[in-house]
């Protein structure tokens, strides 16, 4: 499965699409796991009987971009961010064709 590298919402996202897919994973990244992304698509292709697309989004700052409220530090003296609903949205927007393989791939999201 070969990777393509898009832009949604101004965020860089490697995308490994199958056409028959009937999973979509979301997974976000730094650049320490883009290193390792095309072994990560391989290993699961090897484990799972299920074709699937992987849409691995780049995330700068994991405490604010993923934290969907503030909180104090846990360590160290940087507190979490609330950034989880800019990141991602719920309900998100319409799922960008480039990941449908198929009409019914996950319907929630291509409504």
């Amino acid at each position: 499965m070969k990777g393509s590298i898009v832009n949604i919402s101004g965020r860089e996202c490697h995308l490994y699409k199958n056409s028959n897919a009937e999973f979509l994973l979301v997974q976000p990244i730094d650049e320490h796991d883009l290193e390792v992304l095309g072994q990560e698509v391989e290993i699961i292709k090897e484990l799972s009987d299920k074709p699937f697309t992987l849409a691995a989004f780049m995330i700068k700052d994991w405490n604010q971009e993923l934290t969907p409220w503030s909180v104090p530090p846990v360590f160290g003296k940087i507190p979490f961010g609330s950034g989880a609903e800019d990141t991602l949205p719920i309900p998100p927007p319409k799922a960008p064709a480039m990941f449908m393989a198929s009409s019914s791939l996950i319907p929630a999201i291509s409504a």
